[in-house]
Formats: C-alpha cells, sequence, structure tokens
C-alpha cells in the first residue's frame, strides 16, 4: 500500500504545477498589459492641449501618468531577458512535478530518485525567482514613489503635501504587506521541498518503491518469459 505521506507530496506536486500554469499566463498577460498601457499613455502626447479652468492642472496630472507608466513599461523591457529566464526555469519545473508525481503515484523505477531531483529543482527555482522579484519590486516602487507626489499635486481639489504623504504611506504599506506575502510563500516552498526530499528518503518509503520494483521487473520477466502466441491453423 502506497505510504500516506507520498500520496500527499505528489497532490501538492500537482497543485503547484497548475497553480504554476495560471501564474506564467498572469505574468505574460502583466507583461502585455504594461507595455500597451505605456504606448497608450504615449499616444496621449500628441493631443491637443486642454484648455479653459483646470487645463494645466490637467496636463500636468496626464504627463506625470504618461511618464510614470512609460518609466514601467521600460524597465520591464530592461528586465525581460531575466523573467524569460524565470519561465522557462518555472516550465521546466512544472513539468518535472507532474511526470515525477504520476511515477511516484505509480511507484515506478527511479521515481523516488526523480522526485528527489525535482524537489531539488524547486528549492533552486525558489531562490532564483527572488531576484527578478526583488529587483522588479524595488524599481516599481522608486518609479511609483518618484511620480506619485506629482499625480497627487497636479489633481484638482484639496491635497498638497498631506495627500502626498499619505499616498506614500499607503505605497510602503502595501509594498511591505507584498514583500511579507512572498517571503511566507517562498520559506512554505522550501519547507515542501525540503520536507519531501526527507521524507521520500525514509526507510518504510524507500522499502516500498523497491517492493514496486520488484513487482515491475517479476512482471515483466514473466511476460518475456511466456510463449509467443500462435495462430491456429
Amino acid at each position: 500500500m502506497r505510504p500516506g505521506g507520498l500520496t500527499a507530496i505528489c497532490v501538492v506536486a500537482f497543485v503547484l504545477a497548475a497553480f504554476g500554469m495560471f501564474t506564467i499566463l498572469g505574468g505574460c498577460f502583466g507583461l502585455i498589459a504594461q507595455q500597451f498601457m505605456g504606448e497608450m499613455m504615449s499616444s496621449f502626447s500628441s493631443m491637443p492641449a486642454p484648455t479653459g479652468p483646470g487645463a494645466q492642472q490637467f496636463q500636468a496630472n496626464m504627463d506625470a501618468q504618461r511618464q510614470m507608466y512609460e518609466d514601467m513599461a521600460a524597465m520591464q523591457r530592461r528586465h525581460l531577458p531575466l523573467l524569460i529566464a524565470q519561465y522557462l526555469f518555472h516550465l521546466t519545473v512544472i513539468a518535472l512535478l507532474i511526470v515525477a508525481g504520476i511515477r511516484a503515484m505509480q511507484g515506478k523505477r527511479n521515481a523516488r530518485r526523480l522526485l528527489t531531483i525535482t524537489m531539488g529543482a524547486l528549492i533552486a527555482f525558489t531562490l532564483f525567482r527572488l531576484v527578478p522579484q526583488i529587483l522588479i519590486q524595488t524599481e516599481t516602487q522608486e518609479i511609483t514613489t518618484r511620480y506619485m507626489s506629482q499625480i497627487m499635486q497636479a489633481t484638482p481639489g484639496p491635497g498638497g503635501a498631506p495627500a502626498v504623504a499619505m499616498s506614500k504611506s499607503i505605497m510602503s504599506m502595501s509594498t511591505a504587506f507584498g514583500v511579507a506575502i512572498w517571503g511566507v510563500w517562498t520559506l512554505v516552498l522550501l519547507g515542501y521541498a525540503g520536507a519531501s526530499i526527507w521524507y521520500v528518503n525514509q526507510p518504510q518509503v524507500v522499502r516500498w518503491f523497491q517492493s514496486c520494483n520488484a513487482l515491475e521487473i517479476e512482471s515483466f520477466a514473466d511476460a518475456s518469459d511466456s510463449p509467443p502466441e500462435t495462430d491456429a491453423v
């Protein structure tokens, strides 16, 4: 009978693979949307300047937003090779999670070794992904902070220094919250991968895989020794 812990590891591997595919699709959509917003805001610069009351504030607001989206799009393009490497690495880990999970559930030969390699790849990817995430998060906050004060000051109505200070505080708290969530998720993945490597190398799990391998070899030998079927004359 398959160990319950092994079943749980494989089920979580399938869930992580599915979640990873959604993450990649969301990341690609975000990149496309960021570039689209940058181009759309750039097109506004060719429009005639507004006239009338508040026109100067409105134009300053639009110019600040346009420059902010253009800088963000440029930042994404600058880190695109690193993001592509991240997505390719992620796809490799997803494929390993699916294949290793299926083979481990079936008790196939070398499945335990493949599962160990997969968890090692998951650890490496989780640590590697921190590099682009930290770079992009840091630069995004810098760009947003740089232009948010201009946008708030150019927005009609009450505002001024208090509104700018409040917007900066909100951005700082949201960034800290996002970093905390990402840190917790990173620790969860590292803990899962490390615990999985430890568990699949436990004696009872090793014996189960060995018994499955023995049955597989015995079945193959029986099939090889059976006489070939001949058509009746």
